[in-house]
Parts: structure tokens; sequence; C-alpha cells
């Protein structure tokens, strides 16, 4: 344990100059950021507005965001995790053993482990929404897509595998996703702000995502992914929306080996086998779900662990943790308003991480 947290203040205000300056910039329009260390909330911070008009409401703490492909790890992978230890799921199982209709050359190769490692030859993105009318149309045209290469040679991420996964999920459980991660995850860790699909009482209080061609407004409170739009808004890949708040109860699970406050959600061998290194693929940079840390120049960072893991969100959204130094990050902000050509998080991020790395070293 940690006793001495004297670096705080230092760090603490290079951090609020660096997003600050990042507002100012126009690399998101407001933002939150968290960090854990030792199990303490070492810095928790809203930033920023919601959108660039003059009578924007200002970003605070507790400000609720889309999550994007953070529902990745905060809601499917979790939910992997439960059924695993409960001798419901497989990982070694062929995907077309619970989705007879996944039909196609290569495809009786996928593995659910595929799916979740980005192996199992899936394309990264297919404009599905284009061709679809609801999640059952969707559906049936993402089980005619072709594979782009043989399952398990490289390692592309994928929507679409996701998007899979959380069609099987529902197949085992008889239950909508949504469902089973607010009984099996979100409510036990009483993770009371975070859903899909935003009540309409709460859509003003999310900030406002890209303006979209295709729906033809600005989207707010609800998912700005299409694909998962067109699914009704609940998806394996996308489509979760939450705070700090309920995000550090989440990664404070992880880092304890699956347990919180008194609650035991996942076996802690689970956890370890899901957050490490796909070793049969070369230059691999997933885990089961979990984007693992490559090293210097990283998309993350240079300076954490070999160990660490996390995610990113399409929309401006990153949770990061480093079991070794017992710290975790999370930055949530809406870098896509108001349009997803706008990429400068991609250097401001590990530099943010960087900033922060370099007074906790082990």
């Amino acid at each position: 344990m940690v006793d001495n947290f004297d670096f705080l203040e230092k760090t603490s205000d290079n951090i609020e100059f660096m997003v600050n300056n990042a507002i100012n910039e126009r690399v998101f329009p407001g933002c939150v950021f968290l960090v854990s260390y030792f199990g303490k909330t070492i810095f928790r911070k809203g930033f920023g507005y919601f959108d660039y008009s003059d009578k924007s409401r200002k970003i605070d703490k507790d400000t609720i965001y889309d999550l994007a492909s953070l529902t990745k790890v905060i809601a499917t992978v979790p939910a992997v995790m439960i059924l695993k230890d409960k001798g419901e799921i497989d990982l070694d199982k062929k995907v077309n053993y619970y989705l007879p209709e996944f039909k196609g050359k290569y495809k009786n190769r996928v593995k659910i482990r595929n799916l979740l490692s980005h192996s199992s030859g899936l394309p990264a993105w297919k404009p599905l929404f284009e061709t679809s009318n609801n999640k059952t149309n969707l559906l049936e045209n993402l089980y005619k897509v072709p594979l782009e290469y043989i399952p398990e040679t490289d390692c592309e991420y994928s929507d679409l595998g996701f998007i899979l996964l959380g069609e099987i999920i529902e197949r085992i459980v008889s239950n909508p996703l949504d469902k089973f991660c607010r009984n099996y995850i979100f409510k036990p860790l009483k993770m009371n702000s975070t859903y899909f699909c935003p009540p309409k009482r709460m859509k003003k209080n999310v900030p406002s995502t890209e303006h979209c061609p295709w729906r033809g407004r600005i989207i707010q409170g609800e998912v700005h992914d299409d694909n998962a739009y067109v699914m009704g808004g609940v998806s394996a890949h996308a489509g979760l929306f939450s705070n700090v708040t309920d995000i550090a109860v989440f990664c404070q699970m992880i880092l304890n080996g699956g347990t919180y406050n008194g609650v035991s959600l996942i076996n802690s061998d689970t956890i370890r086998e899901f957050t490490k290194r796909v070793e049969n693929i070369n230059q691999c940079k997933w885990a089961l779900g979990w984007r693992i840390f490559m090293g210097e120049n990283d998309i993350m960072g240079s300076l954490f662990s070999e160990r660490s893991f996390g995610h990113l969100g399409y929309t401006g959204t990153s949770i990061w943790i480093d079991p070794e130094r017992e710290l975790f990050t999370i930055l949530l902000t809406n870098r896509v308003h108001p349009t997803s050509e706008n990429k400068k998080i991609s250097d401001f991020r590990p530099a943010l991480h960087d900033e922060i790395m370099k007074f906790i070293r082990v």
C-alpha cells in the first residue's frame, strides 16, 4: 500500500492544464477524468461543456456519456465471464454451435474465443444499418458477411464479432442482453447510472455526440453507433451509457479479482484468463475482449506496466487498468461532437496518461 501521495498536487495541476488546453484546442467540448491508485480516487473532475454552443451546459464529475465500445468490456465481456463461471458457455465451442445461421467459407472454424480476441476473420465493420430495418434483419445480414482471413491467422478488431457474441449470450440466457447485464453486473455492483437506452427524462443530461446525416439530427441521449441504433440501442458492441463513478466501481472489481464491497461477481482465475495476451497469433494486441499494452508509443501511452489492459470507445472514451501499480484511469469525452473527423484525441490521450504515469513508477 502506498502512503505517500505528495506527488498529487503537482500532478493534478498538470492534468488540469493539459485538459483545459485540449478543450481550447477543440480536442473535445468537455470531459470527465478519473484516476484511482491503490483503491483511492486521487483525481476526479469534470471539464468544459456539453457542446460548443454559447448556452451549453457545464460538465460535472457525474455527467453520463455514451461509452461506445467500452460496452464491450463493461457489459459483454463480464457477461461472458459470468456464463463461463456458471458452465453455460464454452469458449472453445464453435460459433455455429450457438448460431447455426452463421454459415460460409471457414466459418465452421470460428470459436467463441476468436470473437473475443478479434481473430475470427470477420471484418472490422460493415454499414449493416443501411440495409437493415431492425435487429432481426441486421443479424440476418451479418450472418452472410464473408470472412476476410482464415480464423486464428490474424487479428482485426471487429464490431461484427461482438454483435454475434451478444446474440449468443441472449440465446443462452433466454433474456435480452441489457436485462442480463442489469441483473448480473450493474445491480450487484450498484452501478445505478449505467444502462442501455437512457430514459427520456435523462437524455438532456447526456452530452451530444455527432451530427448524423443518416438520422438527420445531432445525436443526444441515444446511441451514436448506427448499427446499434437499428438494433434498438442494445448491442454487445455499443450502446452503454454511464459515468466515471460507476465505471470506477467496475474497474476496482476487476483489479480486486472479481469482487467488490462484499459482492463476488467473477472468479479471479477467469479474470486472469481474459486479461492475458493471446499468444498464438503474432503481434496480436488482444486478450479476450481486452486491449493489451503494447509498449512504447502505445495508443494509451508509453509508461504502463506490461500487464496493463483496457479499451477505447469511438466517442472518445477509455478505461485503462494497471494491476502491477493498482491503478486505473477513466476518460469520458464526446470528441465526435460535432463530427467524428476530429481525431485530435489520438495525440492527447497518451500524453495525458504519460503525465500521470511518470510520477507513478514501481
